[in-house]
C-alpha cells in the first residue's frame, strides 16, 4: 500500500492529515496495526508481546499499514523493517545497564519549564484545539535536549531507512495543533519520523520537519490514531489504556473517547482484536524508567501467548 502523498510548499513537506473517520484512510487494506504510546515501559511491552507472537507463528509484520505513535512509532519501525528481535535483544541489554539508555535517551525534567510542559500535558483533561496548541507552546518554551539527541539514539536503534510503505508514524504540529503523519513518501529519516513521534511535551524537544516543528503524537486523545485503519478488513490495536482504566481525563485522553474511537473503527467495517497491559504505572516518569523494562517484556509475552492460546488471536489475524 503506498503512504500519504508528501504535499508540498515550497521545499517543506507538510505531514498534515485531519482526523477524520469519514476518510476510510484504511480502505482496501486487508490488515492493520496500531501501537500506542507508552513511554518505556510500553516499548518494552510491545516487544514482548509482538515478540512471542511472531515465535509463535503469528506475523504481525506482515500487515499492510503499521501506524505507530510515540512508543508505538519506535516498535512499528522495526516491526516494518524485520529488526523486531533484534530490539528486543538490545532492549534487554540495555535495561541491564540503564545508564545507556539514558544516555541514548535522556529523560530527566531538571528545569522549571520542562516540568511545566509536561505537568501541562499530563494534566490536561480533553483533546479541544486550544488545549492542544497550549501544551505546544509550553513545549516549544520547555529548556530541553537537543533535538538530535533523540534522533541519534534512535538512528542508532531502529536505523535512518525508510524502506517500508507499510509504516505510517504520528505526530503533532506544536504550534496549529494539527495532527501529522510521516510515511516513507515523506522524504524524511525513519529516526526522524520516530523522534517526532516520541517529543513527549517537557521531557523531548520538538522536531523539525518541513518547517514546522512536532511533538508526540500521543498528544491529542487516545494515542492510537484509529482513523488512520477506518475501512480495513481487520485491525489488532494495541494500547496502554483501556477505556474503563480512566477515573478522570488525562493527557489530553477524557474518559469515553477510547470507547469511542474504537466504536468508530468497527462501525466502518473493521474486525478488531483489542489488548492492553494486565497492569502499567500511571505516572509518566515511572513509564520512562528503564527499571520496567524486564517486567512489561514478560508481561508482554506472557499476554500474548494467552492471546494466541485462548485469546483466538493466531485465527482472527489469519
Amino acid at each position: 500500500m503506498g503512504g500519504v502523498s508528501g504535499r508540498r510548499n515550497g521545499t517543506a513537506t507538510d505531514l498534515t492529515l485531519p482526523r477524520t473517520f469519514d476518510a476510510r484512510y484504511g480502505h482496501g487494506i486487508r490488515r492493520g496495526v496500531s501501537l500506542g504510546g507508552g513511554g518505556t515501559f510500553f516499548v518494552a511491552w510491545q516487544l514482548g508481546y509482538l515478540t512471542a507472537l511472531a515465535d509463535r507463528g503469528v506475523r504481525i509484520d506482515r500487515a499492510d499499514r503499521l501506524v505507530g505513535t510515540s512508543a508505538g512509532s519506535v516498535v512499528a519501525a522495526t516491526l516494518a523493517h524485520d529488526r523486531l528481535h533484534l530490539l528486543h535483544a538490545e532492549s534487554q541489554l540495555m535495561a541491564k545497564v540503564p545508564s545507556v539508555m539514558n544516555d541514548l535517551f535522556p529523560s530527566r525534567v531538571d528545569t522549571p519549564s520542562q516540568q511545566l510542559a509536561l505537568n501541562r500535558y499530563v494534566q490536561s483533561a480533553d483533546s479541544h484545539p486550544a488545549t492542544i496548541r497550549s501544551i505546544g507552546h509550553a513545549a516549544l518554551a520547555a529548556v530541553t535536549p537537543s533535538p538530535s539527541t533523540m534522533t541519534r539514539g534512535l538512528a542508532l536503534v531502529i536505523g535512518t531507512r525508510w524502506s517500508s510503505d507499510a509504516l505510517w508514524m504520528t505526530c503533532v504540529d506544536t504550534l496549529t495543533g494539527d495532527r501529522g503523519v510521516a510515511t516513507r513518501s515523506s522524504a524524511i529519516s525513519m529516526a526522524l519520523g520516530a523522534a517526532a513521534s516520541s517529543a513527549v511535551p517537557g521531557i523531548f524537544t520538538p522536531q523539525v520537519i518541513g518547517g514546522r516543528k512536532y511533538m508526540d503524537g500521543g498528544v491529542g486523545g487516545t494515542a492510537v490514531h484509529l482513523d488512520l485503519l477506518a475501512g480495513a478488513g481487520k485491525a489488532l490495536v494495541l494500547s496502554l489504556y483501556r477505556d474503563s482504566d480512566l477515573t478522570h481525563g488525562m493527557l489530553t485522553l477524557a474518559p469515553g473517547d477510547l470507547d469511542a474511537e474504537l466504536a468508530e473503527l468497527r462501525a466502518s467495517g473493521t474486525e478488531v482484536f483489542f489488548q492492553v497491559p494486565r497492569s502499567h504505572p500511571m505516572d509518566v516518569k515511572a513509564l520512562m524508567d528503564p527499571k520496567a523494562v524486564p517486567g512489561a517484556m514478560a508481561m508482554g509475552s506472557e499476554q500474548a501467548h494467552e492471546d494466541v492460546d485462548a485469546g483466538g488471536l493466531a485465527s482472527f489475524w489469519a
